[in-house]
């Protein structure tokens, strides 16, 4: 608990970033100046996270607001957003088309001892807070630390992507696993410092007691709706003695339970989601503190989660049945074709668990552990129209692989394509959405088939295909 004397000047790589490009960050030492950290970032994309009274709109407002580079000082525990540079003499960086790592030069007292930063009660209850030590804190024992403060079902929000406002801007970390952002740029974050997670986490079998948040790293957290005043709490205990270059420190398996996770993906041509089921015989089917976490804000084109006691969530824990049934739901901000596949798995779902997706609008099912789920909606929120399982009798059907059912329709390069699996194709139509013929191909005799010559603007169009073994229709946006 010494107070430290005297300045250290403590080196931190940003990520390969383009020029409007953010990271969040959070100083090592006191007395470091924002424009003296980064002097050729533009006056005003300086920011910090607050529930304020917004001018511009004339009401309360909960996000980033500019803050005077040139009077203000990074706060031990509390991060700043940050662009990069505005000018680098680096290849296109300048054009936007380059990127450059950013050397981030903190100078100043380094931090040592307990802090506390007060935890925002209003609005939504996010605080952007941040690790106050020049070394790595530990995961765990900082949601330890700060259990009865913070809410339930929520979880540390990274930021991650590249600039981009129709993209969600967030990653999520829970005990059990961490939820990359999907969006173009989404994964710098986990070599934000450099290192690969998914090589060490999936690989490598990180253990989740030795994940640490490096030096420099700031992130959002939620305060209990419960309480009138709060505070996050960093202490020494926290600290570890590891000097890695890497988002997640690691280690070998500590003897941490070996839980079972996938997630699923969410895409379209133009944005993306991502979701996280984790099974393990300690978690509950409730919401299970920071093990369940809720979708920060409502951002992005897209918003994917599934459903558990009336809660969004980014990632849900449970104890693992064969007849587990786990809602899925999205929110579309337009009427989009979209595929849902399943991006990564560990433990008992790389050894042949299917994983089935039941589509109750159109009465599909699909066991997308082999083949991605394509299809159209309008814009909305659906919370009801998908399921998870793991075995077809928990879903009613008797052959989950029905052919006809899983016959799959999409555009690739801008061309309707069919994709029967194994089933041959008769015939190929494809109507407006008023009924009118547009397309019409007999005698494919084939297992795939496309609707090449087709001629249409931009709307949603229904593809007839008649199969050896029945006929499916399916909307698709053209």
């Amino acid at each position: 608990t010494t107070v430290n004397v005297g300045n250290v000047t403590f080196i931190r790589n940003s990520s390969s970033l383009f020029r409007l490009d953010y990271t969040l960050w959070s100083a090592p030492v006191t007395g470091q100046q924002l424009l003296a950290f980064s002097p050729l970032t533009a006056a005003d994309r300086f920011y910090e996270y607050k529930y304020d009274f917004n001018t511009n709109t004339n009401q309360n407002f909960e996000g980033y607001y500019h803050v005077d580079a040139a009077t203000t000082n990074f706060v031990p525990g509390k991060s700043f957003l940050i662009r990069m540079p505005n000018t680098n003499s680096a290849a296109g960086y300048n054009s936007g088309t380059g990127q450059m790592v950013f050397p981030g030069n903190f100078t100043g007292v380094p931090n040592n001892g307990l802090y506390q930063r007060a935890l925002s009660v209003q609005g939504d209850r996010y605080t952007a807070i941040g690790n106050p030590y020049p070394s790595p804190i530990n995961v765990q024992a900082f949601f330890d630390a700060n259990q009865s403060v913070l809410q339930n079902g929520s979880a540390l929000y990274f930021w991650r992507k590249k600039n981009n406002t129709n993209a969600s801007s967030y990653a999520t970390m829970t005990r059990d696993t961490y939820v990359s952002n999907p969006a173009t740029g989404g994964n710098t974050g986990e070599n934000q410092y450099g290192g690969q997670i998914w090589d060490d986490f999936f690989h490598n079998q990180v253990a989740p007691a030795n994940w640490v948040i490096n030096p420099g790293q700031g992130f959002l957290v939620r305060t209990s709706s419960s309480l009138g005043s709060a505070n996050a709490t960093f202490t020494n205990i926290m600290r570890r003695n590891v000097h890695n270059n890497q988002f997640f420190r690691p280690a070998a398996p500590d003897g941490t339970e070996a839980n079972s996770n996938f997630f699923l993906d969410i895409t379209s041509s133009a944005d993306a989601g991502r979701l996280a089921m984790v099974y393990s015989s300690t978690a509950t089917t409730g919401i299970d503190m920071f093990r369940d976490a809720q979708k920060i804000f409502d951002s992005g084109v897209i918003n994917f989660y599934t459903v558990a006691e009336n809660e969004k969530l980014v990632v849900q824990a449970r104890p693992f049945t064969v007849t587990d049934l786990v809602k899925v739901g999205y929110k579309a901000s337009s009427a989009r074709q979209y595929t849902i596949s399943v991006a990564e798995t560990t433990g008992l779902f790389t050894q042949g668990q299917a994983i089935y997706l039941k589509d109750n609008q159109e009465g599909i099912v699909r066991n997308i552990a082999n083949v991605p789920y394509t299809f159209t909606t309008e814009a909305g929120t659906f919370d009801n129209r998908f399921e998870i399982a793991f075995s077809n009798t928990v879903l009613g059907v008797e052959d989950v692989q029905a052919e006809v059912n899983n016959v799959a329709i999409f555009k690739n390069n801008g061309v309707v394509t069919i994709d029967a699996g194994s089933t041959l194709i008769n015939r190929i139509q494809v109507f407006d959405i008023n009924g009118r013929l547009l397309y019409d191909r007999d005698n494919v005799n084939a297992v795939t088939g496309t609707a090449d010559s087709l001629v249409a603007q931009t709307q949603v169009l229904l593809v007839k295909v008649d199969t050896i073994k029945g006929t499916v229709t399916k909307k698709v946006v053209f």
